[in-house]
């Protein structure tokens, strides 16, 4: 319903296809072309995942935006130059744009609570709202996608009332057939690590 040019638009809002500019020479910018092609195939797959590439970066700047009333900012490395004189020289905040609105960052975030309160409770974390999702991606070989080989996902959000960490954890290849019983795990273990180790004020009893 939403047709192939305004899904590649918003693809594109999102940050996916392009380097954020962060200071390192190893980023990488995904590829999106798929979008790009006549037929509505590709943006069908690309729904889904399919026929996309993006990185683990990437997709923690998209589930930031998601939290961050659809505001997308500038992905930040270095928090901050000290120098040999003394002076100290803070990294600021730069925001890309509003990818959507704060209406539509809520009702996503939402859903995203929703799938981990009811579908993935490894991923809960106690007195705290966590919105995430899985993924897990079919490998590519020899000009279609493997039936057994994937990549796992699981990237989100907490607390989700007033979100203060995103968190992407990654497996290429794992010998599990789902993300589920893979990268939710160690998300429920570093998120809960971060939130009470920074004492995060709870958001749910």
């Amino acid at each position: 319903k939403v047709g192939n040019d305004r899904f590649y638009d918003y693809v594109k809002k999102f940050g996916f296809g392009d380097k954020s500019g962060i200071p390192l020479n190893s980023e990488l910018s995904g590829d999106i072309s798929s979008l790009t092609k006549s037929g509505e195939i590709f943006g069908a797959n690309g729904s889904f995942g399919q026929g996309l590439t993006v990185t683990p970066l990437q997709l923690a700047s998209a589930y930031s935006a998601i939290a961050n009333d659809g505001k997308l900012m500038k992905p930040i490395i270095i928090d901050e130059k000290r120098y040999v004189d003394g002076r100290r020289e803070k990294t600021q905040s730069e925001t890309v744009g509003q990818v959507i609105s704060s209406d539509t960052s809520r009702q996503l975030q939402s859903m995203l609570v929703s799938v981990v309160e009811n579908h993935y409770r490894a991923a809960k974390v106690d007195h705290y709202y966590v919105a995430g999702k899985t993924g897990t991606a079919q490998i590519p070989e020899r000009g279609r996608y493997s039936a057994e080989r994937t990549n796992h996902t699981f990237a989100g959000t907490a607390p989700a009332s007033r979100p203060q960490f995103t968190l992407v954890v990654k497996y290429e290849e794992p010998e599990r057939q789902w993300a589920e019983e893979t990268a939710m795990p160690v998300f429920h273990d570093v998120m809960k690590f971060a939130l009470d180790y920074y004492g995060v004020e709870w958001d749910k009893q």
